[in-house]
């Protein structure tokens, strides 16, 4: 078993039995081991940028409250003998996650597997591909999961995309800020207010957050750092210097949309618009149901079998008053003139 595996599911290498997992087949349920039930749960995380980053959240049960603890109004109070004074106050906040049953259907024909270089090796090849996409679906769908429906994407179906509002839907109500004309292309500026938009708590350790953004949106940056005479915008160029703003790095999520309707007001209409947050990735919470159900079944009159998965996983921001939302920036190649020789 992997080290991510033991650590996603708080499971002893020595001990592959503590987790057992039932697969219904066609005959008769059968056990099998926590390495083999939690394949599908690695490739669901590990495949992916931004859910190699975020908290994990194991769910035994459809649901699961996550709390979290602020001492508001001050604690210290003056020692006087005789005094009365308030104590300090202790507030407690919670969420609940609610894991969203999701499935797969996959049939697969007994010709394909028969008339194949790969021959029956093909059906666990195939199984892998489902995997990979199973991965990427959830995170656009962690992501730009609305349940306005304003958010489409043709990778991902409708019905699923729009059952409830994901990371992107849930920061709107945290610290969300615009870009206005003719700043809608990304800026220095807009590093610095995002992080003064937030509390000052919240920032006290800025090498712990992060700038996430599309790749588009990253490139825009390496432009503006590569056109400084320095020594940083070689070294950028070449890719051996991380991507950051003073002590927080960039990171960049290829399934972040670069083709919102949302562009910075004063701008041309139509142009694609997109967005960068800023957080910590512990902030943002993936809860993934542990009871991953898996079922072949055999249809002999058709000569095919199903593959069939069910997972139940839900998205949460935790805190969104520490996360700060910048919407409605434009790439450059949407609003910005290539110089000559580009």
């Amino acid at each position: 078993m992997s080290d991510r595996a033991i650590r996603l599911l708080g499971v002893k290498a020595d001990n592959s039995y503590d987790f057992k997992k039932t697969i219904q087949t066609s005959s008769a349920p059968t056990i099998i081991t926590t390495t083999e039930a939690t394949r599908l749960i690695d490739y669901m995380v590990d495949e992916s940028v931004l859910w190699q980053m975020v908290r994990v959240e194991r769910m035994d049960r459809a649901t699961k409250w996550i709390r979290f603890l602020d001492i508001t109004k001050g604690v210290l109070r003056r020692d006087v003998c005789g005094s009365y004074e308030d104590s300090g106050q202790i507030t407690a906040e919670g969420k609940q996650l609610t894991a969203r049953k999701h499935k797969v259907v996959i049939p697969i024909c007994d010709d394909v597997l028969k008339d194949n270089l790969e021959g029956p090796a093909l059906e666990e090849h195939i199984l892998r591909m489902v995997a990979e996409q199973i991965n990427n679906e959830l995170e656009v769908i962690a992501l730009m999961a609305n349940l306005s429906g304003t958010y489409t994407n043709p990778d991902v179906d409708s019905s699923v995309l729009h059952w409830f509002d994901g990371w992107y839907e849930q920061m709107k109500t945290g610290n969300p800020i615009s870009p206005t004309f003719p700043h809608c292309c990304l800026d220095w500026c807009h590093f610095g207010w995002m992080m003064r938009t937030l509390l000052t708590k919240y920032r006290k350790r800025q090498d712990l957050m992060r700038y996430f953004m599309a790749p588009d949106l990253a490139i825009d940056y390496a432009d503006m750092i590569e056109a400084r005479q320095t020594g940083l915008g070689d070294s950028i160029i070449t890719g051996q210097t991380i991507a950051r703003w003073r002590k927080t790095p960039i990171e960049e999520i290829p399934l972040l949309p670069v083709n919102l309707p949302n562009v910075c007001g004063g701008y041309e209409d139509g142009q694609a618009g997109t967005f960068m947050f800023l957080s910590r990735p512990e902030n943002l919470v993936l809860g993934i149901q542990t009871e991953i159900e898996y079922e072949r079944q055999r249809d002999g009159v058709n000569s095919q079998t199903f593959h069939i998965f069910r997972v139940g996983f839900d998205a949460m921001v935790q805190n969104v008053a520490a996360t700060v939302l910048l919407d409605g920036l434009t790439t450059r190649n949407e609003c910005c003139v290539p110089q000559s020789g580009y």
